[in-house]
């Protein structure tokens, strides 16, 4: 089954970057060779990372570590909780997700789509949410 995740692209600029950041992430995912976050960083321009939650350095540092040693939570959604996504959070999603990235294209003028395989998950049929 071939699933998507779509973005709001604003014009052809933002979405050349998100192109960059797919190609990078894919590039590692396939060949299961993670760069650090903070060399991941160098790929997302400012524009992108402004959308992300930043938590203070120590803060930052907990939440890595966190991220490493215990299991993971199902959490709501940022629609849904009206939170925002740490980058760290999100890199972990993409390093340990269990699915094959296949491609990132626009779909019409203002929506990109981000193409995966999902190779393991299990749907709760009452509510049709992933765990």
């Amino acid at each position: 089954m071939s699933e998507f995740i779509e973005f709001s692209v604003q014009n052809a600029e933002r979405f050349s970057a998100l192109q960059k950041v797919f190609n990078e992430i894919k590039h590692d995912k396939d060949a299961d060779d993670w760069r650090t976050n903070d060399e991941l960083l160098q790929f997302f321009d400012a524009e992108s990372l402004s959308h992300f939650y930043w938590p203070l350095s120590d803060e930052r540092l907990q939440r890595l570590e966190d991220l490493r040693t215990r299991p993971t939570i199902i959490t709501p959604t940022e629609h849904t909780a009206g939170e925002t996504w740490d980058f760290d959070s999100l890199i972990d999603a993409l390093v340990n997700g269990e699915y094959e990235l296949q491609s990132c294209e626009m779909v019409d003028p203002t929506q990109a789509r981000l193409n995966f395989y999902s190779l393991a998950y299990t749907m709760d049929p009452e509510n049709w949410t992933r765990k």
